[in-house]
């Protein structure tokens, strides 16, 4: 049987497209499961700094948990990913360690967008600033601030543990009584 180059054209060049655009076609979809941009946590001296990705519904957790080597640690999680930056170390795509807790002397969080809950689960000084969104903050001890004005009414809630807090808010968010000093704008 003879092939004749016509034929020969007619296969050989789909078969080039195919064989040039299967692999570019699978690059893509390996590119998709990547997981996306995380948030980001850093520690600087006693300050653990922990910001937002944008677009996300982030879900903050601070706990102070013991490591293997007996000592008392500040983890940071972030069931929606977080990145260690300086100063902390990546536990898993969601956690990140920042040192011992007991020489923290201050967190900072930034929530940004989204609809985010933040649970700071320590007896450390936190300033929290929720950003747009519907949030949920809850803090613990230490002398806390929390910011919840994103120009919306009615979205936002703040709870507050031992310590002299202050929180902040639109009118008609819920603002607990255990937050020392309260004021709605």
């Amino acid at each position: 049987m003879k092939i004749t180059s016509g034929i020969l054209k007619r296969v050989a060049v789909p078969a080039a497209v195919m064989g040039m655009a299967l692999p570019l076609a699978l690059a893509g979809s390996a590119a998709a499961q990547q997981p996306g941009p995380a948030s980001t946590v850093t520690r600087a001296f006693g300050q653990v700094s922990y910001t937002a990705y944008s677009g996300e519904d982030n879900k903050l957790t601070v706990t102070a948990e013991t490591d293997a080597n007996n000592n008392t640690v500040l983890v940071v999680t972030d069931l929606e990913g977080i990145g260690a930056g300086p100063g902390c170390q990546q536990a898993s795509p969601n956690a990140a360690v920042c040192g011992l807790a007991g020489s923290v002397t201050r967190i900072s969080a930034r929530l940004g967008d989204g609809m985010d809950t933040a649970y700071i689960a320590v007896d450390i000084a936190s300033s929290v600033d929720a950003g747009a969104g519907a949030d949920i903050v809850e803090t613990s001890g230490g002398n806390d601030t929390i910011n919840l004005r994103d120009g919306v009414s009615n979205n936002d809630s703040a709870s507050c543990g031992g310590g002299t807090d202050a929180a902040s808010g639109n009118i008609g968010d819920r603002i607990s009584t255990n937050c020392e000093r309260r004021a709605t704008y």
